[in-house]
């Protein structure tokens, strides 16, 4: 009975060992290759009157933002090599611990020195070994993997952005600034409402037409800001003569041509003539005289004939020196007669206010009351 029970444990031991010895294929990452792209998932517009502290007048503002969702895409190189089963590695741990230990016990309980010392070292050289050779085998291939996640989405400012602002029949283009907001002064909207009646006012993005919104400003706001009429004082007060006015300080404004629709090209140059006579008489332009502008396109060789597009108005504004240009055209339409103007700036090429203005009857009244309503409209004063 002691010789079967040793022999009984090294077969199976030897059957340990070898369900142990079988391997499988394991992964490690060994190198990464990321790319990360932002895609924009919607735009919101947030707009507001705001009371500044020690501010002489409110101001509206707009707060423009993008909402953003960041995609983090990346690949994952593995390496793939023959390791043990972890089964199967605790077995043959365990299997060389039984051969050890069966070793030690014929060496010390029945005699066999030898046949002990060598299942010692047979029970501690198989598990060793084994772990030896899967180590310094060679890997058995390599293959990449993709793999990507979304973050969270975030909320950035919309810098820059073109926002349209319309009140009444006049309309002009604000830029926000390096936060996404803009302000624009209350105290200058007073003329486009009358006393007493509050003043709707639009806005909405120039490239995305469909993030608007409208803002009423009360009318105790507007009258606030409106100058004090003037005190009829019941003594005879002798007039004097009003200090000059410094014109220095108005902006400098050219007018072209203006084009006829519907209108003989001589009709439409005598309108011409007559809307920038209306434009000097208004006080708040620098007008530069036709003659001096024609002077200095003809030492630059530059034909004014035809001249229409916004491009063609900033070359001529740069040639002359001028900080606005003023273009538009003059239209019939049945028994209407319409004019439209624009307003561009020379410096940036946009166009600051845009206005048109109708009138029924003959061109006489075109001539006697359009023009001065549609100079007051493009001025703000009407």
């Amino acid at each position: 009975m002691k010789n079967i029970k040793p022999i009984t444990a090294v077969l199976f031991i030897l059957l340990l060992t070898t369900c142990a010895s079988q391997t499988t294929t394991a992964q490690r990452p060994t190198g990464t290759v990321r790319n990360s792209s932002v895609e924009v998932l919607s735009a919101e517009t947030r707009f507001h009157v705001l009371q500044r502290p020690n501010a002489k007048s409110p101001d509206l503002s707009i707060s423009v933002t993008m909402r953003v969702a960041r995609e983090d895409t990346f690949q994952r190189r593995f390496v793939m090599k023959r390791v043990l089963k972890p089964a199967n590695r605790t077995l043959l741990w365990l299997g060389g611990t039984v051969v050890a230990g069966g070793g030690y016990y014929l060496m010390t309980e029945t005699g066999y020195v030898m046949l002990g010392k060598d299942l010692m070292g047979l029970g501690a050289a198989v598990p060793l070994g084994s772990e030896l050779v899967m180590a310094v085998m060679e890997p058995v291939g390599e293959e990449w993997k993709s793999e990507s996640r979304i973050l969270p989405a975030t909320t950035l400012p919309a810098a820059t952005t073109d926002v349209v602002a319309s009140a009444g029949s006049s309309s002009w283009i604000i830029q926000t600034d390096g936060k996404g907001r803009l302000a624009v002064d209350v105290s200058t909207l007073v003329d486009m409402a009358d006393p007493g009646m509050p003043l709707p006012i639009h806005f909405a993005l120039q490239d995305d037409p469909s993030q608007n919104t409208t803002i009423t400003v009360p009318a105790a706001v507007l009258d606030a800001h409106r100058p004090a009429p003037p005190v009829i004082a019941e003594t005879v007060i002798v007039p004097t003569l009003p200090p000059p006015v410094d014109i220095s300080r108005f902006p400098t404004i050219a007018i072209l041509d203006f084009q006829g629709i519907g209108v003989s090209a001589q009709e439409a140059q005598v309108l011409t003539n007559r809307l920038a006579t209306k434009m000097v008489a208004l006080g708040t332009y620098q007008v530069i005289e036709r003659g001096q502008m024609e002077q200095i396109l003809e030492e630059q060789d530059f034909q004014l004939t035809g001249c229409t597009s916004n491009d063609c108005a900033v070359e001529i504004g740069q040639l002359i020196g001028a900080q606005q240009m003023l273009a538009g055209s003059f239209g019939k339409l049945g028994t209407v007669y319409t004019i439209d103007m624009r307003i561009i700036d020379v410096e940036t090429g946009r166009i600051l206010k845009t206005t048109s203005y109708d009138i029924e009857g003959s061109i006489n009244r075109l001539l006697s009351e359009g023009l001065a309503g549609a100079v007051r409209r493009i001025a703000n004063r009407d």
